[in-house]
């Protein structure tokens, strides 16, 4: 220890395991832009959004940040061939 941090050791914070669940219901599912929008509203905001019917989320509070990425003519199939 030192002089600066009063002699007190720091402790580490230990990062705990996230448990976000995201099933997508029934068979083939492409969402639309807004149907995407609304479902980012709800999780980031309590009074916006509605509820998906396309998709069930376990731990939505627990989301902290997102990333969404629009990419012209890419689909499931071409994602799973990679």
């Amino acid at each position: 220890s030192s002089l600066l941090d009063g002699g007190k050791k720091k402790k580490r914070k230990k990062e705990a395991m996230v448990a976000i669940d995201l099933q997508t219901r029934g068979g083939k599912c492409t969402p639309s832009l807004t149907e995407i929008q609304s479902l980012l509203l709800r999780i980031f905001t309590v009074e916006h959004g509605e509820n998906p019917k396309w998709v069930c989320i376990r731990g939505m509070g627990l989301v902290k940040r997102a990333v969404v990425l629009l990419v012209p003519c890419l689909d499931a199939a071409t994602l799973r061939v990679c």
